[in-house]
This record gives C-alpha cells, structure tokens and sequence, in this order.
C-alpha cells in the first residue's frame, strides 16, 4: 500500500475534521477562464466567492471533499492524471489504480483516479481548481464554512437530504447546525453531478466556476457507485477519511 507523509496525513486529518465546523492534457491543457470575482494572488476571498468557488463539490460526500481540497493544491498533476486516464481506457479499475501509485503525483490525486466524474470535474478548468486548491491552503476554515452554508441552503431548498446513495445528518455543535454527507454504504460511493442553477438557482453574487454541468432540466443525477475494494483493494493508507 502507498504510504503517505506524515504532513499529508495531517491535513487530510483537519480538513476532513474542519467540515464539520459550524458555518460562518499536457498537449491540449484546459481552457483557461476566469472564477468568480477575478481574485488575485495572496487576496482574501469574500463568503460570496468562496460560495461560489465550492459550489461545484459542496455536495460531494465528506470523505471526497477533503480529498479533492487536497488534490486541487495540485492542478497540472490533475490535468496530468486525466490526461493519462484518457490514454489507457481500457484498463480495468484494479489495474489503474495499481498503476496510479507509480506516477509521481501527490496521494491525493493518485486516489481521484478511482473517481473519474470528480478527476474530470476538477480538470476542466485549471483556472478555477487552482483558485480552490489556494483558498484551501489561505482560507480552509472559510472554505469549510462556506461548503456548510450551500448545504444548509441545499437542505432548505430540498435537494439535499437521504437516498439510497448517501446519509445526510445534522449536528448541533456550539448552538449551531452542521451537515454531514456520508456515503449509505462505507464501501461503494456515489459522486453527485449537479448544476449549482438547478441546486441553488442563480447566483446572489458573482457567477458560478465556468465548468461543464448538466443541463437544469436534468439538474441533479448520480453517477456509478465507486467499489472502493474492487478499485483499492482495502483502501487504507489513500488519504480516504474514515
């Protein structure tokens, strides 16, 4: 099994932990585009363009989240993931995830190979997974609350609660509510594809990460379900929270 660093394992640790905080192609790269509100380097981010900026995996289980938060602390090797996904398509799970371990790229993003729909999302537009990744590292407190606030606004609206595919609980922690997503099964996942339009309507402020969604009419959809034993063969030592 691959073995992480100490100093990843860490900040998986508190980013998977700060979640439930309450909220106050090498040759063809991506195209770039602006993220909301044009933030520049070493700027602080407002709540409204950090709730822009999550939208897009603020409903992704919470094991998922802190592994794309990490991944996203390195774009080009995600364009470098996808792009070596894309040459192999008829590699069996098992075999790409065995292989995934002897590419040098950070843990992180050797585990996203296992979930395609989250690798391709956050490859789409580097410009926007490199304004995640930095708010992550400078803002991840503000990044958490922020993924709480569209979950609380998700609920509201009713498109956030349990299925057959995830558990949804709150929590009360220091007088306030907290949304936890977990997978229904711990062994087979499920990643939303949703279109922040359909979820949350239009934007209050700013405009949501220029990525390729689902249509409103469609609005919310599931992809497969990730057999975590068949793609990792007992998952410890990935990063995955637990």
């Amino acid at each position: 099994m691959l073995t992480i660093s100490a100093k990843r394992a860490f900040g998986m640790v508190v980013t998977v932990a700060l979640l439930f905080m309450p909220a106050a192609r090498a040759q063809n790269p991506p195209p770039v585009s602006p993220v909301p509100g044009n933030p520049t380097p070493g700027q602080s981010l407002s709540p409204q363009q950090l709730d822009d900026i999550v939208a897009p995996i603020a409903l992704y289980p919470d094991p998922l989240v802190g592994e794309v938060l990490a991944a996203a602390t390195y774009p080009l090797e995600i364009v470098e993931a996808q792009q070596w996904v894309n040459d192999h398509p008829k590699w069996k799970p098992s075999k790409l995830m065995d292989e995934a371990k002897k590419q040098n790229w950070d843990p992180s993003v050797q585990g996203l190979v296992a979930f395609p729909q989250a690798l391709h999302l956050l490859s789409q537009d580097v410009t926007w997974t490199t304004a995640l990744g930095n708010a992550n590292l400078a803002q991840q407190n503000d990044v958490m609350q922020a993924i709480q606030r569209m979950r609380h606004q998700a609920s509201s609206r009713g498109t956030l609660q349990s299925n057959p595919q995830e558990t949804v609980t709150t929590q009360n922690q220091d007088g306030q509510s907290v949304i936890d997503i977990a997978p229904a099964n711990p062994n087979v996942w499920y990643v939303p594809y949703y279109n922040p339009a359909f979820v949350w309507g239009p934007p209050v402020w700013g405009y949501y990460p220029p990525l390729l969604y689902p249509g409103v009419d469609v609005g919310f959809d599931w992809g497969p379900g990730i057999d975590l034993g068949l793609y990792f063969g007992g998952w410890g030592g990935w990063g995955w929270g637990g």
